[in-house]
């Protein structure tokens, strides 16, 4: 997607170094990597040592890795949305572990050093039964294992026409999906952005909408909507959008709406405010793909 130029009056200064701004496209397949170290207790490197990933958001995803002869490891093609990631450690008798794993959106995650121990003895204990419980109900536990597993392969065929840029079939596999989950506010994302890609505005508005409803921290769905607005010339929203991107985007997983909110606010002609904002993207995103053009723009500003 390209964003149109619309500089006003108040961001003539710009003109000279600015020509065509154009927005990168929101990422499709969402992912991102982690890596990480483990030890022992004496901090030696615990080499072939088994690191288990577990996603806990609207599906169930599972990996894993051994680390190497310094105890490091890596997992690429982590989902960055939506949820966090458990990481756990064996090596024979010793564990170890990390929670609540955030994942940033196209780059690598670094896991605090995980220590193995050994696991605590629990002497044995008088336990005092309560009421008998009701019978287990096998079938009903059966089907609900079932539509999760069918739910995990459903996702992942979305994720796979994503980065294929299939976006007819991810829209049918994300309704599909939405069927079981009406609350899954990433896939209302992901549905708008395939809608976006295949040109759709209304439709991509609705379901950014929609996501932003079911998830008013939704970053992402934020700074789509900044991107429509801002392609309609309706700059009062789009700055409003891509400022709501800035403020939801705790976890850093949408940096490039920092350099759209620089621009929105140059448009209004509020320079200061625009360069503050610039500056933060390049700090967090130097190598971003619109670093260059923000550390140009930065220049330009007196």
């Amino acid at each position: 997607m390209r964003m149109r130029n619309l500089l006003g009056p108040g961001a003539l200064a710009w003109a000279l170094v600015l020509t065509l701004v154009a927005m990168a496209s929101p990422a499709h397949a969402q992912l991102g990597s982690l890596q990480g170290r483990v030890t022992d207790e004496s901090g030696k490197p615990a080499a072939d040592a088994e690191v288990t990933l577990d996603y806990k958001g609207g599906v169930t995803y599972h990996f894993t890795v051994k680390t190497n002869k310094k105890g490091e490891w890596v997992r690429a093609g982590l989902y960055s949305v939506g949820g966090r990631w458990n990481v756990s450690v064996k090596k024979g008798d010793l564990t170890g572990e990390a929670r609540d794993i955030e994942v940033p959106l196209s780059a690598v995650g670094v896991v605090p050093d995980i220590v193995l121990k050994a696991a605590p003895t629990v002497a044995p204990s008088r336990v005092t039964m309560g009421p008998a419980a009701g019978p287990v109900d096998a079938k009903s536990g059966d089907s609900k294992t079932k539509e999760s597993s069918e739910l995990t392969k459903l996702m992942t065929e979305v994720n796979v026409s994503l980065a294929a840029q299939d976006y007819d079939v991810a829209i049918a596999k994300l309704t599909e999906a939405i069927t079981k989950v009406p609350t899954c506010a990433t896939c209302y994302y992901w549905l708008g952005d395939s809608y976006d890609q295949k040109k759709d505005t209304a439709k991509a508005e609705e379901n950014y909408k929609k996501a932003i409803e079911l998830d008013p921290t939704s970053a992402q769905a934020y700074n789509g909507l900044g991107i429509i607005y801002w392609n309609q010339s309706k700059m009062v929203e789009a700055r409003t959008h891509f400022e709501k991107a800035v403020q939801t985007d705790t976890a850093n997983k949408v940096l490039e709406s920092r350099y759209y909110y620089g621009l929105a606010l140059a448009n209004d002609g509020k320079m200061a405010e625009a360069k503050k904002s610039l500056e933060d993207y390049v700090r967090l995103a130097p190598n971003g793909p619109n670093a260059a053009t923000a550390k140009e723009l930065i220049a330009s500003i007196k």
